[in-house]
């Protein structure tokens, strides 16, 4: 099952938005080399999804983007994912900004995730760095990203909620 799991994610929020989205993923995979018709193979529907897990909104927050449109990409994403995979459970993983965005942005921010949750059937994931963000020997030497120990803290943390419906979907036999 975690072989299959899959992230179907898009940046297409509306029709107005969503050739400028293709446009600048695409130019972002080119420049690592790697073909963009394969990196973006697992965002057709045919591809079987069995599960997916939302994890995207910081890099909007430090754009700028609004939460509006925030809120609209994540209804989105996970709107599409269910209409290619109606039964795949949606687990959607509660971000934070950083303070300096200020407190009623920081707020703001932080209600997005429940609410999209809510409106979508979506399963709300902790936040994943809470044990992590603040602790200097688990992140990289810019203090914002991860290393490999606390990657594996996230890990820890989030497995224990993804765990019972990816066991589940094992023993019905889903991919």
């Amino acid at each position: 099952v975690l072989a299959r799991l899959q992230v179907y994610a898009t940046l297409r929020a509306d029709e107005d938005t969503r050739n400028q989205g293709y446009m600048a993923m695409q130019q972002e995979v080119q420049k690592l080399g790697v073909d963009y018709g394969a990196a973006t193979a697992y965002l057709r529907p045919e591809v079987g999804m069995a599960a997916l897990v939302v994890n995207l909104g910081s890099n909007d927050a430090l754009r700028g983007l609004s939460l509006d449109e925030l809120e609209k990409n994540l209804t989105k994403i996970i709107e599409q994912a269910r209409a290619a995979r109606p039964d795949a459970p949606i687990f959607l993983v509660q971000l934070e900004t950083f303070p300096n965005m200020g407190p009623e942005y920081t707020g703001a921010y932080r209600e997005v995730f429940p609410r999209v949750a809510k409106a979508t059937g979506a399963t709300l994931l902790p936040f994943p760095l809470a044990e992590v963000a603040l602790t200097p020997s688990l992140n990289q030497g810019d203090g914002v990203h991860p290393n490999a120990a606390g990657v594996e803290k996230m890990a820890d943390s989030m497995w224990p909620h993804l765990e019972p419906a990816l066991r589940a979907l094992a023993e019905r036999g889903k991919p």
